[in-house]
């Protein structure tokens, strides 16, 4: 097996076993604690929590005497998860109109289904609450101001007759009936407004003055940027491939080790509670590679190619998903294109029978793609392997020189 090989099967090997990492660090009970609806708090955990994608109707929560309790709409009025979300509990009604021109339909009536559920909440203050229901239907939101009841912020699309997708977008004018000194006193545009969860959040403070880090739901946090350094080591392999005849590649290429150090940010979206994310990249390592090739005949003599750089940086931007997003644990899969700077890139060739030497620069530019998984702890301690896909370090017209590395570091985000 060629050492190229070898850096393959290690990632594969590591990335086979992130998940039971992550997994044993994820099945465990969160403490948190609900509301009944006659008004008594329950303080105790919920089992094996993981974010949830869609809203649920019933949640399983254990109280401190071991007791097993499933909660609904109809004995619980609110929950909180400690570190993460909380919920409040809704029966009532919410609008199944398609949202996008995609789905949309030349039905224009409002199309209403009966749900009890737990909503979550986005946003809260002294008056005004805004809450989220996301399900494999669509997505809704609802607001309580001051004492009046949970209501719906509605929004529907539907195609005109004139094939022309139509914008219902009644939320926009619940908002202005509510906040209309506001608006107009801070002269923000409502019909700018978006219906998505960070577009009615940050209305939200700009109608109260009220900075993020006031937001309730602790999946805002998971969406701000996260910037990262790392450091470690890079394993490189070098092969040469071309005409079989040539000592170049007939020569074997011993690995080298190199110290790396790897700067970042990660940049949730804001859909699937920002488990989608993109990523740039800076990537500082080096290489250094040697093989020997003895000649046959009457005398025999050693031929050494050596292909090395005094640094290579690279500039990746990746796009990842996070496979477990977790309350102080997230484990994410990205794949990254980018190109590298390659200092003093150069081969050379020594002729032990003479003890002559070429030296060849060879291009300081290359394409970079790679593989990556990472391992966040506690938000704060990044684990991170990356497999970077044999790239040209060496481009002859009889022969190619390929470096494959393999990186593994820790590091520290913030």
């Amino acid at each position: 097996m060629n050492n190229k090989s070898t850096l393959l099967n290690t990632f594969l090997c590591l990335l086979v076993f992130s998940p039971f990492i992550c997994f044993s660090q994820t099945d465990k009970k969160i403490p948190g604690y609900y509301i009944t609806t006659s008004g008594d708090t329950i303080k105790g955990c919920f089992p094996g929590y993981k974010e949830w994608g869609n809203n649920p109707a019933n949640v399983t929560f254990i109280g401190t005497n071991d007791t097993k309790t499933i909660l609904t709409a109809n004995n619980c009025k609110y929950l909180s998860i400690e570190g993460y979300d909380s919920y409040v509990s809704y029966s009532g009604f919410r609008l199944l109109n398609p949202t996008e021109l995609q789905t949309a339909t030349t039905d224009s009536s409002d199309q209403i289904e009966a749900i009890s559920c737990f909503l979550r909440i986005i946003f809260i203050n002294y008056q005004f609450q805004l809450f989220e229901l996301q399900d494999a239907k669509r997505t809704n939101y609802f607001y309580k101001y001051k004492n009046e009841p949970i209501q719906e912020l509605k929004y529907k699309g539907y195609i005109s007759e004139t094939s022309a997708f139509v914008q219902g977008d009644i939320y926009k004018q619940q908002l202005s009936n509510v906040f209309s000194a506001e608006i107009a006193d801070k002269k923000i545009q409502v019909n700018e407004l978006k219906y998505d969860e960070l577009s009615l959040a940050n209305f939200l403070e700009t109608i109260y003055n009220t900075p993020a880090a006031a937001i309730t739901s602790k999946s805002a946090d998971k969406k701000k940027i996260k910037y990262f350094i790392s450091g470690g080591i890079a394993v490189n392999s070098f092969s040469v491939s071309g005409d079989n005849t040539l000592p170049v590649v007939l020569a074997k290429y011993n690995t080298s080790i190199s110290p790396v150090f790897i700067a970042g940010a990660i940049i949730p979206t804001q859909r699937n509670f920002g488990r989608l994310s993109f990523s740039p990249q800076l990537n500082v390592s080096s290489y250094d590679h040697s093989g020997t090739y003895k000649t046959g005949g009457p005398s025999y003599y050693d031929q050494t190619f050596t292909f090395r750089s005094s640094f290579k940086a690279s500039l990746i931007s990746y796009a990842g998903y996070n496979i477990v997003q977790a309350n102080t644990l997230s484990w994410r899969l990205a794949g990254g294109l980018g190109v590298s700077y390659i200092n003093n890139n150069e081969a050379i060739k020594k002729d032990n029978r003479n003890n002559g030497i070429i030296i060849d620069k060879l291009p300081s530019l290359e394409m970079s793609f790679n593989l990556q998984t990472s391992i966040l702890l506690a938000n704060k301690l990044m684990l991170l392997v990356d497999y970077s896909l044999p790239t040209d370090a060496a481009n002859y017209e009889y022969y190619l020189g390929d470096l494959t590395t393999l990186y593994v570091t820790a590091g520290w985000a913030f």
